[in-house]
């Protein structure tokens, strides 16, 4: 086929692989970043913000109250546990949890100190929404004991017990479950250059601290103190 005069040369398949290489790392770089973390910072602790939509605010611990509507810091630590994890507040110091396991009562999010006897009433799950305004990209946290329990703010950022219904207007409808769609996003170390993921003080808040009886971190505070103590 002819380059010049007429027609033009049609990209060839090897091309077209290239090329389609190419934009798919530059939408991996554009939409994760250089250097973000996407890993646990220490054994099964990740370091993160948690903003919740309708609030515009992060989930953060004041007293004895759980709320969304933090515009600073905002960090939290999200401690896995299989297919569960707890919220840990580390300003706080205090555990993200519901107030009871029974369904008769109203329930309602507070803040508490380590007890082991109490983590239970802290375990979360996330469930990726399926509403249709935020469907794949934001979750939804719900008890691990149970699901129908799911963490909702209205837009002062206080815990919300609201329910959602499709008879609504659309814009209402679309505001009132936003109430409980959550975005989960990375923090990046900024002091350690050679590691975005590094959380040094975790090491110091988790195993230092009485929080090193806890299932989930009692053997990876052993193995750190060992490494110390050399």
């Amino acid at each position: 086929m002819r380059s010049r005069g007429g027609y033009r040369r049609k990209p060839t398949r090897k091309g077209n692989t290239l090329f389609v290489f190419i934009m798919l790392l530059f939408i991996v770089k554009v939409t994760f970043g250089h250097g973000k973390c996407y890993k646990p910072c220490f054994g099964p602790v990740w370091k993160v913000k948690i903003f919740n939509e309708l609030s515009n605010g992060y989930l953060h611990v004041e007293g004895h109250t759980v709320v969304a509507n933090y515009t600073e810091d905002g960090t939290v630590y999200k401690i896995s546990k299989g297919a569960s994890f707890y919220l840990y507040d580390p300003h706080a110091g205090k555990f993200i949890c519901w107030n009871n396991r029974r369904v008769h009562k109203k329930p309602a999010l507070v803040a508490r100190k380590y007890k082991s006897q109490s983590l239970r009433l802290c375990e979360f799950k996330d469930k990726v929404s399926d509403d249709e305004f935020f469907r794949n990209s934001h979750v939804h946290l719900l008890s691990s004991f149970n699901q129908v329990l799911r963490m909702k703010f209205n837009k002062m950022g206080r815990y919300s017990t609201k329910k959602c219904t499709q008879q609504r207007l659309r814009h209402r409808y679309k505001k009132c479950v936003s109430a409980a769609a959550f975005l989960f996003i990375p923090v990046e170390n900024n002091e350690d250059h050679g590691d975005p993921c590094a959380c040094p003080e975790a090491r110091q808040h988790f195993c230092h601290t009485e929080l090193r009886h806890m299932k989930e971190l009692r053997e990876i505070c052993s193995r750190a103190n060992e490494t110390y103590e050399v």
